[in-house]
């Protein structure tokens, strides 16, 4: 039986035959890029750079990670948002680094790799830490590579430890090539991250949970405002201008991109406002500028429902009632709001027409971490 090398297919639908040779339909448009087999000059030179102390359930997790990681393939880490989750893999990264061991830090997008891979660098002073995503992938080696799951059959059988974090987000989630992509470039240590994962994430691994955030204030319960669409774009234009008046920056966040232009045209004449989704043309301009803060007002698809970190950030679902907000996503919106210990609290509001059995159950989710 034929069984792909590269993600592990075996699916005879997929299977084609050119010159009487059997290949794999399923991950074909990956197969005349370059991989890298032979690992690099590692630097063993490890210097830490943290800004802060671990707090002590940080630490406690941090510690579990490093007494279990020898004898444990697969680990779980369900933390909530903004728990510190990167503060909590140095020491495992430093101690893989240290005997030698290549480290991967697999995300699903490539914003997220920009992100992560900042903050990274600035922990990691004394090493080289490598970004690879799609149109970035000149230079492939590094101490640590940090690359979206679509780059991982670049690395086979190569990291001596991969960190895999939102494990539940999309492209990543309920796609087995990508999934076999980043299996075959561990060597068989994966540490998973994720604020919401799954009940099989939950069974097939070993699980540590941290539902406190860093600055151990509670996570911010959303809100409810359940309207006709005249009145949710009222309260929108009040609770924004309220805001702005503070000098708090707002996350609108939209279902689609058809409903977030329409938002946008709507709102732009009364607010210093962006709309960014994942098709527009100069979408990395606009990400620096989202990064640098130059918005108090940014309309979002989903695109920035993850790794993303403002101060006195007020967050509003418009039309939380689409299918499209799921429990697991409304819960990462939710979580963008009092991140950090200057402002660890924030409005979150779930504006719509009807209340969803996803709404509520988000809410109940996120005070049932609150109560932990």
């Amino acid at each position: 039986m034929f069984k792909c090398q590269r993600c592990g297919n075996t699916q005879k639908e997929y299977i084609g035959f050119k010159n009487n040779e059997p290949y794999c339909r399923k991950c074909i448009k990956f197969s005349n890029n370059e991989t890298l087999n032979n690992p690099y000059v590692k630097n063993k030179d490890v210097v830490i750079n943290m800004k802060y102390d671990l707090t002590i359930s940080q630490n406690q997790i941090s510690n579990e990670l490093l007494n279990n990681i020898e004898k444990e393939d697969n680990i779980l880490v369900y933390a909530v948002c903004g728990a510190g989750k990167t503060e909590i893999i140095v020491k495992v990264i430093e101690r893989t680094l240290k005997k030698g061991g290549q480290v991967g830090i697999i995300i699903p997008r490539r914003d997220l790799v920009v992100e992560l891979g900042k903050r990274i660098q600035d922990i990691f002073i004394n090493n080289k830490v490598t970004l690879v995503y799609g149109g970035h992938h000149d230079d492939l080696t590094g101490d640590i590579i940090v690359l979206t799951s679509h780059q991982a059959f670049r690395y086979n059988k190569y990291f001596d430890l991969v960190i895999l974090d939102e494990i539940d987000a999309f492209p990543y989630v309920n796609n087995d090539v990508l999934k076999s992509f980043v299996l075959n470039s561990s060597k068989g240590k994966i540490i998973s991250l994720s604020a919401t994962p799954s009940e099989l994430d939950l069974k097939n691994n070993k699980v540590f949970t941290l539902f406190k955030r860093y600055h151990n204030n509670p996570l911010p319960v959303p809100k409810l405002f359940i309207s006709f669409d005249l009145l949710l774009l009222l309260f929108i234009s009040k609770k924004v201008k309220n805001y702005l008046k503070d000098n708090k920056y707002v996350f609108i966040y939209v279902p689609s991109i058809k409903e977030g232009k329409a938002l946008y045209k709507k709102v732009k004449r009364l607010f210093n406002c962006v709309f960014v989704f994942s098709s527009m043309e100069n979408k990395e301009e606009v990400m620096k500028d989202v990064r640098a803060k130059k918005y108090n007002v940014i309309i979002t698809t989903t695109i920035l429902e993850r790794g993303v970190t403002y101060n006195n950030l007020q967050v509003l679902v418009y039309k939380a009632d689409e299918f499209i907000f799921n429990k697991e996503t409304l819960i990462q919106i939710a979580g963008r709001a009092g991140r950090t210990i200057d402002c660890p609290d924030g409005d979150v509001y779930f504006l719509a027409n009807s209340i969803t059995k996803e709404m509520k159950e988000a809410i109940k989710e996120i005070k049932k971490y609150n109560d932990m």
